[in-house]
């Protein structure tokens, strides 16, 4: 193996710092359902779907609270 390829190779892994980071990010942004499973909700979401129970997961209280005014007001 060159030294060309070791580079590229080495070159998309990331540093301990970088995953710590990250796996700080995926716990902040994850949420626990009704069922029991955690969810993790992107920030660019307000609302998933658990794919245990398939039931909306929401970030945080004032999204679940939108959604539902928003429902009841459009029915």
């Amino acid at each position: 193996m060159g030294v060309f390829e070791t580079d590229r190779i080495f070159s998309n892994r990331l540093t301990n710092k970088e995953i710590k980071i990250l796996a700080r990010e995926q716990t902040d942004a994850s949420v626990k359902c009704k069922c029991g499973h955690t969810v993790l909700v992107p920030a660019r979401n307000d609302r998933k779907v658990c794919s245990w129970c398939g039931e909306y997961v929401f970030r945080n209280k004032q999204d679940e609270f939108k959604y539902r005014l928003g429902s009841k007001l459009s029915k």
